[in-house]
């Protein structure tokens, strides 16, 4: 439940903003009358923050921080050695940063699903291996300063300002009548809506939240009841709307790993409801 009394949280620092997920928290955040203060490479707002990669963040003397929520990400298919470094810097940076830094308030932070696929002999990517020392270093810093840290695990997402992904990229072909070149398909999604995502975030916007309580690395993940192959998916986008994708099946190899079934990680997330399905959101597009 959210409270906005004596007892609630006021102020958040919120790393990532500009990004997908990162800006919809922001908009959220403000939505309930939170005081958001961006970290940051560059100031350009009275309440931004530095936040440097690799450095201890330099809370400004009298504010109090009361929740932190790091949302940076960054993600390259089959990353070349510059991009690799490019993700490096915003997903270990940025832990490293939060670690460095003397903090008296809970961390949530966002991982991938694909770390934690079982009986895996070899990691997924190096995206992955990224994100797995990422949480390496987040489950150290709350064992050692016996901090609450919340690390949500996320599928596949839609919404948002962001539109290269596959269910963005399948739609357009469907509306505007683009070619899209795909793999054979028969590969899986399974897909969130990103603001159920953000609004789960609501359950704990209060210092007496339960899990803002308990000391060390709490993981949940959030998904949805929609999975879908590719090929199901544009299936299902052109029933609703009537209209042909321009799609060319198989013009594309599979990457090096694929996932073919829905693979469940850690316990679901308690406060998490999906509030609006693939279907609706199709119906909805196709009303524009």
């Amino acid at each position: 439940m959210i409270s906005l009394g004596t007892s609630a949280l006021i102020n958040v620092l919120l790393i990532g903003a500009s990004g997908n997920l990162g800006s919809q928290i922001e908009k959220f955040l403000n939505s309930l009358g939170f005081k958001v203060f961006r970290g940051v490479k560059t100031r350009n707002l009275l309440q931004d923050i530095l936040v440097n990669e690799f450095q201890e963040i330099l809370i400004p003397n009298g504010l109090r921080i009361d929740l932190v929520i790091n949302a940076s990400n960054r993600y390259f298919i089959n990353a070349s050695p510059q991009e690799i470094e490019l993700m490096r810097n915003s997903i270990i940076g940025i832990s490293e940063s939060i670690a460095k830094t003397k903090l008296e308030c809970p961390v949530v932070f966002f991982s991938t699903y694909l770390q934690y696929v079982k009986d895996a002999k070899e990691s997924w990517s190096s995206y992955t291996d990224l994100k797995m020392k990422s949480t390496e270093i987040m489950r150290i810093f709350s064992k050692e300063t016996f901090t609450p840290v919340l690390e949500l695990v996320l599928y596949d997402n839609y919404g948002g300002h962001r539109k290269n992904k596959f269910f963005d990229l399948a739609l357009d072909s469907v509306f505007s009548g683009k070619e899209l070149l795909a793999t054979p398909g028969e590969s899986v999604l399974n897909l969130t809506y990103i603001s159920d995502i953000v609004k789960s975030l609501g359950a704990i916007l209060d210092v007496d939240a339960p899990l803002l309580q308990e000391e060390g690395l709490k993981t949940f993940s959030i998904y949805s009841k929609d999975t879908y192959t590719l090929k199901n998916l544009v299936n299902t986008i052109e029933e609703i709307s009537g209209k042909t994708a321009s799609i060319k099946w198989g013009a594309l190899p599979y990457r090096a790993r694929e996932v073919f079934e829905f693979l469940p990680t850690a316990p679901i997330f308690p406060d998490f409801v999906q509030t609006k399905s693939v279907v609706e959101y199709i119906s909805a597009m196709s009303k524009l």
